[in-house]
């Protein structure tokens, strides 16, 4: 999976440091972190390492997660990407809004680490298959 670009937009190291141990361990190496909205709003503008997934937070600095997922799916370039909220957030109001603005996914963060793993790699191992495919089509 060294060809898969995967971007995370989160601002807590700790989860930070987890998603990035497990993103690891599936054997992707093209790991793109940006810690507030904005700085993940430019990186998508600016890059030529489109991500073929994205873990977005909601409850970011500068740029929350919905403005920026409302970004990439108003921008005919970034529009296909699956989006993943992956949020400490399981509030219906918060759900809602992410699958109404497109989001692939939501999840939410458990406090337990092999609860965390475990959602966190088959959700990426669904997304990476689905991606493949889409871009074989």
């Amino acid at each position: 999976m060294d060809n898969m670009n995967l971007l995370l937009v989160e601002d807590n190291e700790g989860d930070i440091f987890l998603m990035r141990e497990v993103i690891q361990m599936m054997g992707i190496t093209n790991i793109f972190i940006k810690k507030d909205g904005k700085a993940a709003m430019e990186f998508l503008l600016n890059t030529s390492k489109i991500p073929n997934l994205i873990f977005l937070d909601i409850n970011l600095p500068k740029v929350n997660g919905f403005e920026v997922l409302e970004f990439i799916k108003s921008n005919n370039t970034l529009e296909n990407i699956p989006v993943v909220i992956f949020s400490t957030s399981s509030s219906m109001k918060d759900v809602m809004l992410a699958y109404k603005n497109e989001a692939s996914c939501f999840l939410t963060k458990q406090d337990n680490f092999d609860d965390f793993q475990d959602t966190l790699s088959k959700c990426i191992k669904f997304w990476i298959e689905f991606s493949l495919k889409l871009s074989e089509a």
